[in-house]
């Protein structure tokens, strides 16, 4: 059960950096997907995809002040094959 609401919470938060890229969102939603993101990476870490939660959740905090590259891109598709594999293994 945990692990099907992480992937909604993963989804959820793709969703938001994607449109954060574009400036669709408000700040505020940026800074609770970051947020979640470390706490996250604080519950889990020692596992490398923990780390890179905490890698995403600082893109997130970079994407909020204007920095926007690819990279937005390659982080929104792996949290949605983390989302996705969340939903098909459990």
């Amino acid at each position: 059960m945990i692990v099907k609401l992480f992937s909604i919470a993963d989804l959820i938060t793709a969703a938001v950096m994607l449109l954060l890229h574009f400036s669709y969102v408000p700040w505020n939603i940026g800074v609770a997907a970051a947020i979640y993101l470390m706490i996250k990476w604080y519950m889990f870490r020692g596992d490398i995809a923990s780390f890179i939660d905490l890698f995403v959740g600082v893109y997130i905090i970079l994407l909020m002040l204007g920095f926007q590259t690819f990279l937005t891109y390659i982080f929104t598709g792996y949290l949605l094959q983390k989302a996705m594999l969340g939903f098909i293994r459990f």
